[in-house]
C-alpha cells in the first residue's frame, strides 16, 4: 500500500475509512513566512524633512488625508524621492562605466601580453629546434 497516504488521521485498517479524528486547528497553522516588504536601503536624510512633514499631515486624522489635505506635501516627499533615486542611478551608472574601462584596460594588456608571449615562445621554439638540426650535421 501507500504508506505515505496513512497519516494518524486516516490510519485505519479499513482504505475508504473516514479519519479517526479531525484534525485540530492549531496543529496545522502555517506561520506567515513571506519575506519582509521593508527595503534595506539607508534611511533617506535629504527628504527626512518633508517626510516628517507628512507624517505629521497624516496625524491630522484620516478625514483630512481622505479629503487631499496631504497631497501636495505627499507630491513633495515624491519629487525629493526620485530626484535622489535618479542621483543614486547616475552615481551607480558612472561607477559602473569606470569598472568597465578598468576591465577593458586589463582585458587589453592581457591580449597584448598573450600575443607577445606567444610570438616569444614561437621565437624561442624555432632557435631550440635550428639549435638541435645543426647539432644533428
Amino acid at each position: 500500500m501507500h504508506s505515505h497516504l496513512h497519516t494518524p488521521y486516516n490510519a485505519s485498517t479499513l482504505p475508504f475509512s473516514p479519519p479517526i479524528s479531525p484534525p485540530s486547528t492549531s496543529d496545522h497553522i502555517i506561520p506567515h513566512t513571506t519575506p519582509s516588504t521593508e527595503t534595506n536601503f539607508p534611511p533617506s536624510t535629504d527628504c527626512e524633512e518633508i517626510m516628517t512633514a507628512l507624517d505629521e499631515c497624516h496625524a491630522r486624522g484620516f478625514i483630512h488625508k481622505a479629503l487631499g489635505g496631504c497631497n501636495d506635501v505627499k507630491r513633495d516627499v515624491n519629487k525629493c524621492l526620485a530626484a535622489e533615486r535618479y542621483a543614486r542611478a547616475k552615481r551607480n551608472r558612472d561607477e559602473a562605466k569606470e569598472k568597465r574601462k578598468k576591465i577593458e584596460r586589463i582585458w587589453a594588456e592581457e591580449k597584448a601580453l598573450a600575443e607577445t608571449g606567444s610570438i616569444s615562445s614561437l621565437a624561442s621554439s624555432a632557435s631550440a629546434s635550428s639549435g638541435s638540426s645543426s647539432a644533428e650535421k
